[in-house]
């Protein structure tokens, strides 16, 4: 949703930062799942840091490809206009 309402212009940051609140709130009950054992905790706290990393990467991907950087697009300026 964040990238479709970015992709049409109207960009909502909310839900990007709603989504890293709630990805940061897993991994923390994840760890505290596995509490006493250290390797655990790592173990329950990587699928959601790799689930966070391929979103994240998918997101610059199709970013990238509809021409969406930084949350911020740039029409470039017709040459009839510079002329």
């Amino acid at each position: 949703l964040d990238l479709l309402l970015t992709w049409i212009r109207i960009p909502f940051p909310l839900l990007r930062q709603t989504a890293w609140l709630l990805t940061a709130a897993t991994i923390a009950f994840n760890g505290a799942a596995a509490w006493p054992d250290p390797i655990g905790v790592g173990m329950h706290g990587v699928i959601p840091i790799l689930f966070v990393v391929s979103v994240e990467a998918a997101r610059h991907a199709v970013g990238r490809i509809a021409d969406i950087t930084a949350d911020r697009h740039m029409e470039s300026v017709r040459i009839a206009r510079w002329l």
